[in-house]
């Protein structure tokens, strides 16, 4: 099958979301995209504390809604792809502004 793109956006998470820079959040609740795949590559700054990307199972199998893995505050200028069926969440970001290129 070809693969369908049909997002991309840079998503801002911050220990004080106050939209200023674009990162109005603090985390992302779990979810999964509407996609074969997903792109998270992480950008910004290296001062940002938290902001793990955790993984919640393949939704529709048995491990769907259980931790089943996460990524320690990624590295800026690396790159996370996935399963857009994976449930997955962004913990909350305890200091600084943290980024993230998603394509899906």
């Amino acid at each position: 099958p070809i693969l369908d793109w049909r997002q991309g956006y840079v998503a801002g998470y911050s220990a004080d979301p106050t939209g200023s820079k674009g990162a109005t959040r603090h985390r992302l609740v779990p979810h999964t995209d509407d996609a074969e795949v997903t792109l998270n590559c992480c950008l910004g700054e290296e001062t940002f504390e938290g902001g793990n990307v955790e993984f919640y199972g393949l939704r529709g199998t048995p491990e769907e809604g259980q931790l089943v893995g996460r990524v320690h505050r990624p590295n800026v200028g690396t790159a996370l792809l996935h399963s857009g069926r994976h449930l997955h969440a962004v913990s909350n970001v305890s200091s600084g502004d943290r980024y993230a290129l998603i394509v899906w």
